[in-house]
């Protein structure tokens, strides 16, 4: 077991074999970085109506282990409704401050992790009226 930030450690497999009475026992390590995972968690539906629990008001994805973030809602011909690269940020159903219609609406997520290796997710939400 590790902890959650990132560290070198120096990991050893050491193994040992015993035949016919002799015992013969080797070792290989080897220096291993050990990075934070990049999660993230994305609802697939919301009512920002308040219908439905208080937690599902608003549409917000959960991103933990990223260096940068920035999540876009698109309609269903591409059009961008929001954006945001701020991580504790929410959509609350609207466009230009408008509500928008109860639709199934695409969300795209790119992250950067701290390693520098970058992600892209995409999916649906489901707005509910």
């Amino acid at each position: 077991n590790y902890p959650a930030d990132t560290m070198k450690y120096r990991v050893v497999l050491t193994s040992t074999i015993s035949y016919g009475g002799l015992t013969c026992t080797d070792s290989l390590g080897q220096v291993r970085e050990i990075d934070p995972d990049v999660t993230v968690f994305v609802p697939t539906a919301f009512s920002p109506e308040g219908t439905g629990p208080k937690d599902n008001n608003v549409f917000k994805a959960v991103v933990n282990g990223e260096k940068s973030f920035h999540i876009q809602i698109l309609n269903r011909w591409g059009e961008k409704l929001w954006e945001t690269t701020d991580k504790n940020a929410s959509w609350d159903g609207k466009s230009r401050g408008e509500d928008v219609q109860q639709d199934v609406y695409m969300w795209v997520i790119k992250v950067a992790a701290f390693d520098g290796e970058e992600y892209t997710y995409e999916g649906t939400v489901t707005l509910l009226r």
